[in-house]
């Protein structure tokens, strides 16, 4: 990452409503690589059970180092109604469970985006949060829960190799990182 970096240019976000979700990504891609974020795609995987594509996953770090970024989820081959989230979000038989709200329309369709999330630090461990049962403390998307509706699912993660030492500079990348991608594209879920 260049340390000479022109904040207003890069959070310059202004006129790109009209411009098509590819246009954005180009453009979103483009301030992730001046910060330093690598893409990664992460292979369609279900709800409901552990994704295995994730556990695949490898990073080459150090002890020192740590592996943060900024990840997508993209609805894949189905529809999701909003109706069918609501139910899992608010179980007839349980107490509400912790999750994600429905953000807008009624319906998510094929390559929309669920949801962006970002993790400063120990990036794995997050995206397992979110698809494997580990914290129940944590907010998630909890999609390997029994209640969570049946859908496929894809990622991908824009991440850097950061050092642990720099802790405070990696959580403001990440949220700046963060706030661009949710500035450009709307998400079905969370906040």
């Amino acid at each position: 990452m260049n340390d000479l970096i022109d904040l207003n240019e890069l959070l310059n976000l202004e006129g790109l409503e009209q411009l098509s979700h590819q246009e954005k990504m180009q453009i979103f891609q483009q301030k992730a690589e001046i910060l330093g974020f690598h893409p990664q795609q992460i292979d369609i995987a279900p709800t409901r059970q552990k994704n295995e594509h994730i556990d695949g996953l490898i990073f080459k770090k150090e002890k020192h180092e740590t592996v943060m970024g900024v990840y997508f989820f993209y609805l894949s081959r189905h529809t999701l109604n909003k109706a069918l989230w609501q139910n899992f979000k608010y179980p007839l038989d349980q107490k509400a469970l912790k999750v994600s709200p429905w953000n807008k329309d009624d319906q998510a369709e094929e390559n929309d985006i669920l949801y962006i999330g970002q993790r400063h630090e120990d990036l794995l461990s997050r995206l397992r949060d979110h698809t494997v049962k580990s914290n129940e403390q944590t907010q998630s998307l909890k999609l390997y829960a029994e209640e969570c509706p049946l859908f496929e699912y894809r990622m991908t993660v824009f991440y850097q190799i950061a050092s642990k030492k720099h802790k405070m500079r990696n959580k403001v990348l990440c949220f700046m990182l963060e706030a661009i991608a949710k500035k450009l594209f709307p998400t079905k879920m969370g906040k």
